[in-house]
């Protein structure tokens, strides 16, 4: 498709396939109603997708695997069960909200949000009042250039949110790696605030020593990682500085 693929106002849609679709403009989508799967696995949009107040089916996981997207995905005010965007490159905004609208995202119970290996250059949600990010996330890999998007002021500049704010949507990813916290802390230190990048490192550091005795799919308890850690911990604060030796 050259130009645009327009499939909103209000229409209503069943099972749609869009595997490997080339759409060289936008693809509008605001408004509408999709009752089944909504595939797009390794579609190329040249400009937006917008999906601003579109209800995509709770039962069903929206796929985007390996899409790329030319400028922003807006999910402004949508209704969304799942969504997966494994490899997926966003060059604008991933926007789960916005400073203007103040509309968030809006899940279903135990929605997810797969960022896999995705790549965006900003990310935007409502405010810190309100919770535009699922249950569930799943953060490995997931790269991102700003903190904020367009027009980002006040409770929805997100850099300027506290450091428990940002734990905690971290935390959302039951699986720990190191990579989401640092990823987060170098845009923390990049934005202005080295204070907050620390405390984000040091929380990942106390997540790795209490993840180092947990159990997970029939794995041994990692004493001696958590020896380690511990002995960091109160040795030289994980090498954050002195402010850091606690428990």
């Amino acid at each position: 498709i050259g130009r645009h693929l327009f499939m909103h106002e209000e229409a209503t849609f069943k099972e749609i396939d869009l595997t490997g679709a080339r759409i060289g403009g936008q693809l509008g989508m605001d408004g509408s109603t999709f009752d089944g799967l909504l595939t797009m696995d390794g579609t190329e949009i040249g400009e937006n997708l917008f999906a601003r107040f579109t209800r995509f089916s709770t039962d069903q996981e929206l796929i985007l695997y390996f899409s790329r997207i030319g400028s922003s995905l807006d999910l402004c005010g949508a209704t969304i069960g799942a969504i997966d965007l494994t490899g997926a490159t966003i060059t604008g905004e991933l926007r789960l909200g916005s400073a203007q609208t103040q509309q968030p995202t809006n899940w279903g119970e135990a929605s997810r949000m797969v960022l896999r290996n995705t790549t965006v250059g900003a990310i935007q949600d409502a405010d810190v009042m309100t919770d535009s990010w699922p249950e569930y996330l799943e953060l490995e890999g997931f790269t991102y250039h700003r903190l904020g998007g367009f027009g980002a002021m006040g409770a929805a500049d997100i850099a300027k949110r506290n450091r428990e704010w940002f734990i905690q949507w971290l935390e959302r990813d039951r699986t720990f790696s190191p990579q989401p916290y640092e990823q987060l802390a170098i845009m923390l230190s990049r934005s202005g605030y080295p204070a907050k990048a620390n405390a984000i490192r040091y929380a990942a550091r106390k997540r790795s020593r209490r993840t180092a005795l947990e159990r997970n799919d029939g794995k041994p308890r990692e004493w001696l990682r958590w020896i380690g850690l511990t002995l960091l911990q109160l040795t030289i604060g994980y090498g954050l500085g002195a402010r850091y030796f606690r428990v």
